[in-house]
């Protein structure tokens, strides 16, 4: 998988395996979305859809450094 973080600067590629949480939020998580964002993730964005929240676990990082 590869990341952008922030304002994309400083890309960085990891390797894992992702976990999908389809419910039951963890609460730090909820917390810092709603903190810097002002965003309730747990919300879904359509009335027919939820959310899905991927964790990934890395196992190691493959790339850290700028954009080219």
């Amino acid at each position: 998988m590869s990341l952008a973080l922030e304002d994309g600067r400083v890309p960085v590629v990891a390797e894992g395996e992702v976990q999908l949480h389809h419910d039951g939020f963890p609460e730090e998580v909820t917390a810092a979305f709603a903190a810097k964002y002002a965003w309730d993730v747990t919300v879904p964005d359509r009335p027919d859809g939820g959310r899905v929240l991927l964790q990934v676990p890395v196992r190691r990082w493959l790339l850290c450094g700028a954009a080219q």
